[in-house]
């Protein structure tokens, strides 16, 4: 199989471990089909309360990164991540990522937290107006301005919850 380009794309686990890649099909203007979706969309009718959150995750889960799928997880029934494409991340610096995409999929679903990973280029929004989460979880190093989907999370009802951030803790200050 060649190289594959990813715009957007869901990334689910199977019973054992097995990573698989659904993409994006584009062809239709008026709404993407997701192919592989509708596992995804059976969760959301059974479950009660969507939580979503977003980053690039690429040094490896630190302290931080731990304390906020925790308090994500304990905020609703169904956690879903979003992290950044490898070329978005690329741009951060020299030697990034220092995970690729499956690498830091697999990193998250290890944790036993996550029920879903998604794949975006430089904004998740594409996937907060697909999904309409009832909570984007963020560090406290944002607000509500500088939230990606705070507008749109509040025209259906849904809340931001800031996390607090653990000093000196971060993937740019671990990972030099």
């Amino acid at each position: 199989q060649g190289k594959r380009q990813i715009r957007n794309g869901l990334v689910s686990k199977t019973g054992q471990g097995v990573v698989v890649a659904c993409f994006v099909d584009h062809s239709s203007p008026h709404r993407p089909h997701l192919l592989g979706y509708q596992r995804y969309q059976t969760k959301q009718r059974t479950m009660k309360r969507t939580v979503f959150t977003a980053g690039c995750f690429d040094g490896g889960l630190h302290a931080g990164h731990l304390k906020l799928l925790n308090e994500a997880r304990a905020l609703g029934d169904l956690l879903i991540v979003s992290i950044n494409k490898d070329s978005y991340v690329a741009q951060k610096g020299p030697n990034r990522p220092l995970r690729n995409e499956i690498e830091r999929t697999q990193d998250l679903y290890e944790t036993g937290l996550v029920d879903e990973v998604l794949v975006h280029d430089s904004s998740p929004i594409f996937w907060i107006n697909y999904l309409r989460p009832d909570v984007i979880v963020v560090g406290d190093d944002y607000d509500e301005e500088t939230t990606v989907g705070a507008k749109e999370i509040k025209e259906w009802g849904g809340v931001i919850h800031f996390v607090s951030k653990i000093p000196g803790v971060s993937t740019t200050v671990l990972n030099p």
